[in-house]
């Protein structure tokens, strides 16, 4: 892992959450979500429906989306709710979306990067720490 994030939520700004800082699960219930599919995100989205029915609900899914701009636009739009990487609030900061803390929400979100060991080159070294000096910031 380069760096292990954290999911935060986020809503339109004029939806009923967004007077809030921070939310529980349960106040999701019947809140339309925004869902990454199964295919892109198969493992992360099972630990987000299973942290729902921990908290006694399935999640009401609106939209799925695997790109992070489009769920940010669909959200802004008013579409759904979503889970998003907390980082981006301050990468992406929007006056049409808030970010909420999720009070018991423990999903980690793992930033990490691949290769084939046997290939390694400088450039890969390199490139590696340069993006770990960028995720530190």
């Amino acid at each position: 892992d380069l760096r292990v994030d954290r999911y935060m939520l986020l809503v339109p700004v004029d939806h009923p959450l967004a007077r809030k800082t921070s939310v529980k699960l349960a106040d999701l219930r019947n809140v339309p979500m925004l869902f990454g599919s199964p295919s892109t995100r198969p493992i992360t989205r099972m630990e987000m429906w299973s942290a729902c029915v921990k908290a006694g609900f399935e999640p009401k899914i609106a939209m799925e989306a695997d790109n992070e701009a489009i769920g940010l636009n669909l959200v802004a739009e008013g579409i759904a709710v979503a889970f998003f990487n907390g980082s981006l609030a301050e990468r992406r900061p929007s006056s049409r979306v808030a970010y909420l803390e999720i009070e018991d929400f423990n999903v980690p979100l793992h930033l990490t990067a691949a290769w084939r060991a046997d290939q390694e080159t400088e450039a890969i070294k390199r490139f590696v720490s340069i993006l770990s000096d960028h995720l530190a910031t």
